[in-house]
């Protein structure tokens, strides 16, 4: 996946760039049609009724202004390549083609004015081709509250437009047929262990199982919000990138435009204050942020980049991380920088997701030089190879005293032969294309997503030497285990390294260094939380949730549920939510909180349960802490303004608890070691612990 010009992401769903008006202009406009479709002629008719989409088109240009200008797709038109004929003008149509296969070319422009076509091919096959009856093959989840009412997903194969899904004999309400591999629904109420099927006119399916949880009495169920003015206007902020909730409990947003900014946002999602920083300079963007619980200063780390860095006259080492702190106004300002001369491509991957390991160590995404493995001129991803830290994660220890952060390398003239001479920084894992999210899971594990390679945009490497056509395939959710190679090639490290000269299809199988993915989701998913709200009485707690990228379009939350050592998965992840964000964070109440890069919004999903009747806890933040205590956190629940309220932390009492309100407090945690509950205590109730609430680190 890319970054849209100056860090914007172009969907990884884009294929091969047609012809283009752009005038020389490193390609605006990009048209998606989708991918090739085959559909059947249920009803025996001659003809079926296909859907197309072009939401994921877009535009790759942007002026920082003043006044901003980002591109965006005016106009769309859908054409018949066998009839020459326009049939539809709407960015969505519904088109009755008729059996065989059907070429479709769907042209767009966007607001320069460059015009873009591409085309896939959609094949209707007739109902006599149809033998095989429908066929599950996982659930998720695969268990739910025995009320019913809970999303579930079903894929497989041969899931036809006529089916119906069953839960033991009972049909499932609010049937959507994504496409012929996936089905969601919502699940009827009912007990214990039922079989689901699916039934369509080609036969029943086999019968996976689905457990209703007694007890469990509460749908996993959020509510469409977003950030307020104190006027109820909506709250607008250009071009985010990226999100951070900081130790102070306040959010902090990265930009395009290279400014962060700072903003207070209250139960009922109003923003009560905003500062917003300095730019970091011209041409310069924020892709990424993130702070160490571990770190003696409440400050906040920004990735920054110069993409397209040929046309501004710079190296491909311009890529920083630098520190944000916070004035007594409440304003952010730039601090110290912590590391310089790390890889920025000619396109638009570069620096983006800060993380850190329990120790402290921060962990940067760096993205790829190259589509997969092999750049030349004019590649469409910037034409530069990739160098000795790019397509990684990079780690930098850089709490340690002496720590160095200033990357040299021996010569600048050819990355491909380049090496790291100065500097306290190296690879963590290897063989990413570009992970635009990690979190630091509470089980010890690093998980990541990572973008998969587009046709179009450059050749596979398959060994040192030798090349391959252009592949392409869906993003992937990775745990990252340290000196894994994950799949995308890097020559430069390939000299020392040979795994690293050959490209992994998404479906191998682990061996030899290289380590397949955990799961896959469709392009481009790049936010990534473990949820660790208390909400729903813990039902959702522990798991991933992933956002994919919507430029027009609603987007789409990933949940994967992780198996108890957290090695693997339960079932692939499965879809969730049907809006999303660029990058994704987990709010003070349990929110789901995604800034939507091209309309200029903050979508935040309030959890949709009903309230306790007593004490409750819902979240603490931060959840991680040094051991000696003294950290301020800010808890979410209810009944927390009880006269005679006590909260402790593995049995010892929070400290100074001020700002008390029903539904928060703020207090200072004592000291303590490991993973704790934090149970709050008032009127001879308290409230209950799934799992744990705070880490001592």
């Amino acid at each position: 996946m890319h970054f849209i010009a100056l860090a914007l992401f172009c969907t990884a769903l884009a294929a091969a760039l047609g012809a283009s008006t752009n005038g020389g202009f490193d390609h605006r406009a990009h048209s998606v049609p989708g991918v090739d479709q085959t559909v059947y002629d249920i009803d025996n008719t001659g003809f079926e009724m296909v859907h197309l989409d072009g939401i994921n088109s877009h535009s790759h240009y942007f002026e920082p202004g003043p006044p901003i200008v980002s591109g965006v797709i005016v106009s769309f038109s859908w054409l018949r390549m066998d009839t020459n004929r326009v049939f539809c003008t709407s960015v969505q149509c519904d088109v009755r083609l008729p059996v065989g296969t059907t070429d479709i070319q769907l042209t767009v422009v966007d607001n320069t004015g460059d015009t873009v076509s591409d085309s896939m091919q959609v094949t209707v096959l007739p109902r006599s081709s149809l033998t095989e009856p429908p066929r599950i093959e996982q659930l998720g989840p695969a268990e739910g509250p025995s009320t019913g009412e809970n999303t579930v997903t079903l894929d497989g194969a041969y899931l036809y437009h006529d089916s119906k899904v069953y839960f033991g004999s009972q049909q499932a309400l609010s049937v959507e047929h994504v496409d012929r591999s996936r089905i969601t629904c919502s699940a009827p109420g009912g007990t214990g262990t039922v079989s689901v099927t699916v039934v369509s006119s080609m036969g029943t399916s086999n019968a996976l199982s689905y457990t209703y949880q007694e007890g469990a009495t509460v749908p996993i169920r959020f509510k469409h919000g977003t950030w307020k003015n104190e006027d109820n206007s909506q709250f607008i902020i250009e071009e985010i990138t990226s999100i951070v909730l900081g130790r102070d409990h306040r959010y902090y947003l990265g930009s395009l435009l290279g400014t962060v900014t700072v903003v207070y946002v209250d139960r009922d999602l109003v923003v009560r204050s905003k500062c917003t920083g300095a730019s970091m300079g011209a041409d310069r963007s924020i892709t990424g942020l993130g702070y160490n619980p571990l770190d003696p200063y409440a400050r906040v780390f920004a990735s920054v980049n110069t993409h397209f860095f040929e046309s501004k006259g710079l190296r491909w080492d311009s890529g920083t991380v630098e520190s944000i702190e916070v004035e007594a106004d409440g304003c952010p300002r730039k601090g110290p920088t912590i590391i310089s001369g790390l890889p920025t491509s000619n396109h638009d991957h570069g620096v983006s997701s800060i993380s850190f390991l329990a120790d402290g160590t921060m962990l940067i995404s760096i993205g790829s030089f190259s589509n997969a493995g092999v750049s030349k001129p004019g590649d469409g991803i910037g034409g530069y190879p990739e160098n000795p830290l790019s397509a990684a994660i990079a780690k930098a220890p850089y709490l340690r005293p002496g720590f160095n952060g200033n990357i040299k390398y021996d010569q600048y003239d050819d990355p491909s032969t380049a090496n790291v001479i100065e500097g306290d920084v190296e690879t963590y894992v290897t063989g990413l294309r570009n992970c635009f999210g990690i979190v630091r899971h509470s089980n010890g594990h690093t998980y990541l997503t990572d973008n998969g390679p587009n046709t179009g945009f450059g050749a596979m490497s398959v060994s040192c030497t030798e090349e391959a056509d252009d592949p392409e395939s869906e993003d992937k959710l990775i745990r990252a285990v340290a000196g894994m190679y994950y799949g995308h090639p890097n020559r430069n490290r390939g000299r020392s390294d040979a795994r690293q000269c050959v490209f992994k299809d998404i479906e191998e199988e682990s061996g030899n260094g290289y380590m397949k993915g955990m799961g896959t989701m469709s392009s481009s998913t790049n936010g990534i939380i473990e949820y660790r709200a208390n909400a729903f009485q813990g039902s959702l707690k522990g798991d991933l949730l992933m956002s994919k990228v919507a430029f027009g379009a609603e987007g789409l939350v990933w949940r994967a549920e992780l198996q108890p050592d957290g090695t693997a998965l339960k079932t692939q992840p499965y879809e969730f939510y049907d809006q999303s964000g660029v990058a994704l964070t987990q709010g003070l109440y349990g929110e789901l909180v995604m800034p939507q890069l091209k309309k200029y919004t903050v979508l935040a999903l309030t959890a949709d349960e009903p309230g306790p009747k007593h004490v409750s806890i819902t979240s603490v933040h931060p959840d991680r802490g040094v051991k000696e205590g003294g950290t301020e956190v800010f808890i979410t629940g209810h009944f927390l303004n009880a006269h005679d309220l006590v909260i402790r932390f593995g049995g010892k009492a929070c400290t100074n608890i001020v700002d008390i309100k029903y539904q928060h407090v703020r207090c200072v945690t004592p000291g303590g070691s490991g993973k704790v509950s934090v149970i709050a205590s008032s009127g001879g109730k308290s409230s209950k612990s799934y799992g744990h609430e705070y880490e001592y680190m």
